[in-house]
């Protein structure tokens, strides 16, 4: 009775490590391949810098924002990314349309607690109501400096394909 125990638990063991090591030695999924040219990256970088130097000029006399203000920009900048999505739609297909807003939608969800925490804050600090605007956007500016500034394009590197004359990932990056 042991000894089967024991052959049984080895044959286990065998054919576990041998798919262990044919996983291993399989090669690697192919890359997901990215629809981010340069062209579409310098395109998104500088419409990013063109809508901050708008909002820096368009709300440079300090004012409290109305209803109807909130909801027209609320609406302008909602607009953009679903006119990005039409775009992604018309020139990468369905599927890739899909994963975009699929994308859009989570992030806006996930987004929606900064809207807490940004009331939070400014009522903290007794941000008068006509200098709000002025501080959310100083405050996301700063935001879009951090993230940029913590991961530069050209700091992110993928490992080397098979074939490549590279001896190891480490020895590439």
């Amino acid at each position: 009775m042991l000894d089967s125990l024991s052959n049984s638990l080895s044959d286990t063991l065998s054919h576990g490590l041998s798919d262990l090591a044919l996983q291993a030695a399989a090669p690697a999924a192919a890359p997901t391949q990215s629809i981010g040219s340069p062209a579409l990256w310098a395109a998104a970088v500088a419409t990013v810098l063109i809508l901050v130097g708008l909002d820096f000029v368009l709300t440079r006399r300090p004012h409290e924002v109305g209803m109807r203000e909130a909801v027209a920009w609320s609406a302008f900048y909602v607009a953009l990314p679903l006119l990005f999505g039409v775009y992604v739609w018309a020139e990468h297909g369905s599927g890739r349309g899909l994963e975009y807003y699929a994308g859009y939608l989570v992030e806006k969800s996930l987004s929606v607690d900064n809207l807490f925490v940004f009331m939070l804050v400014l009522a903290s600090f007794a941000v008068p109501k006509e200098l709000q605007q002025r501080v959310l956007l100083y405050g996301i500016v700063g935001a879009l400096v951090l993230r940029g500034s913590s991961s530069p394009p050209e700091r992110r590197r993928s490992l080397p394909s098979t074939g490549s004359s590279c001896s190891s990932a480490r020895s590439c990056c």
